[in-house]
C-alpha cells in the first residue's frame, strides 16, 4: 500500500519552517499533487524514500531532498518539471532516481554515500553535480540529456548498452566513464547541429571495448574535447 502526503487543488502549496519531512525506506511513501495540476514548494529537508511528485505535480526544491537510508527515492515531476535550487542528495546505501524535466541552474546534485544516484530519463539543465561517496552518478537504462553541467568531482558511469545525451559547455573536473563490457554500445552522444564542449581538468574515461561510442546524433553537430 501506499502512504500519502497529497496536497488539494490546483494551486500552490509551500513547506516552510525550521523543521523536516521525514519519510522512512518504503518506496509506498508519496507526495504529490491530488488534481495533477499543483504545485509544491519544499523549503524544508525531505529526508527518506519514496515518491516524490509521482509524475503529477510541479516541483520546487529550495531546501534539501536527500535519501539517506537504503530504500529508494524517485524525484519526478509533472510537465511543470522540478526547479532545483536547494541540493538533492543520495548519501545511504539505496537508489535516487531523477526523472523529467530539472532546471537545476541554481542547484546540486550530490552523492556522499554508497548508494547511486540514477539519471535514467531526465533532461537536466545546468547546475553541479558532486560525488565524494564510494557510490556514483548512474545511467543504466533510460537516456538523460545532460546540459550545460558541471561535474565537480567523482564519476558519471553511463553503463553497458546505456546512453547519455549531453549539449552546451559541460565542464568536467571529475570522470565521465562509458563502460561498455560485452556486446552493444555504451554511448556519449551529443545532440543538435551545434557546438558541445567538453572542459577539464577532469577526463572521459573508456573502457577497452569498441562498443564505447563518442559522436554527433545530428550528424552535424561539433564535439570540442578540452579535456
Amino acid at each position: 500500500g501506499f502512504c500519502d502526503l497529497v496536497v488539494a487543488g490546483n494551486g500552490t502549496t509551500t513547506y516552510d519552517g525550521s523543521g523536516q519531512i521525514r519519510l522512512n525506506t518504503s518506496s509506498g511513501n508519496r507526495i504529490y499533487s491530488e488534481s495533477g495540476a499543483g504545485t509544491i514548494v519544499f523549503n524544508v529537508p525531505t529526508l527518506g524514500a519514496g515518491q516524490l511528485g509521482v509524475g503529477v505535480t510541479t516541483l520546487v526544491l529550495n531546501s534539501v531532498v536527500e535519501n539517506d537510508g537504503a530504500g529508494t527515492l524517485v524525484v519526478q515531476a509533472s510537465s511543470g518539471g522540478t526547479d532545483n535550487n536547494g541540493v538533492i542528495r543520495q548519501s545511504g546505501a539505496g537508489f535516487l532516481q531523477l526523472r523529467g524535466f530539472v532546471n537545476n541552474e541554481q542547484g546540486r546534485l550530490e552523492v556522499t554515500g554508497d548508494g547511486f544516484f540514477d539519471l535514467d530519463g531526465c533532461t537536466l539543465i545546468g547546475g553541479t553535480l558532486a560525488d565524494t561517496g564510494a557510490g556514483s552518478f548512474i545511467v543504466d537504462a533510460g537516456i538523460p540529456i545532460l546540459q550545460s553541467i558541471t561535474l565537480e568531482s567523482g564519476d558519471v558511469v553511463i553503463g553497458p548498452t546505456a546512453q547519455a545525451r549531453f549539449s552546451g559547455i559541460n565542464t568536467i573536473a571529475g570522470s565521465l566513464r562509458a563502460v561498455q563490457s560485452g556486446t552493444g554500445v555504451s554511448d556519449i552522444v551529443v545532440t543538435g547541429n551545434v557546438n558541445t564542449t567538453f572542459n577539464g581538468p577532469g577526463q572521459i574515461s573508456l573502457t577497452n571495448n569498441a562498443g564505447n561510442r563518442i559522436y554527433s546524433e545530428s550528424g552535424a553537430g561539433t564535439i570540442v574535447f578540452n579535456v
